[in-house]
């Protein structure tokens, strides 16, 4: 089994004000047999983290970005990893813990 990340994505000149920002309009991985080169799974849409720069900022500079998942495929290929930043280990409260989900193949 091989697998990528077959998103859509384009990028927006303008955006930033003007400094550009990569826009991600559908996440998502493709598997592939190997063998046959056939494509055997394809994810639903994946979530997209955007990040906003605050309406008042007070020091330095901020840039908004749009960021697709990291993607980690098991030893066996029998299962993907889809994960999204957050803090680890994650606070007593479980507010920004990282998000993981987990998709099983065929």
């Amino acid at each position: 089994m091989v697998f990528g990340y077959t998103g859509v994505e384009s990028y927006c000149d303008s955006c930033n004000g003007g400094s550009g920002e990569l826009k991600i309009g559908d996440a998502r991985f493709t598997v592939w047999d190997r063998a046959s080169w056939r494509a055997v799974a394809r994810s639903p849409k994946l979530r997209v983290a955007s990040h906003s720069c605050p309406w008042i900022q007070i020091m330095g500079s901020c840039t908004e970005f749009e960021l697709a998942p990291e993607l980690r495929m098991s030893a066996n290929g029998k299962a993907i990893l889809a994960f999204w930043p957050g803090s680890f280990p994650p606070p007593d409260d479980g507010q920004g813990a990282a998000e993981l989900q987990v998709f099983r193949l065929p």
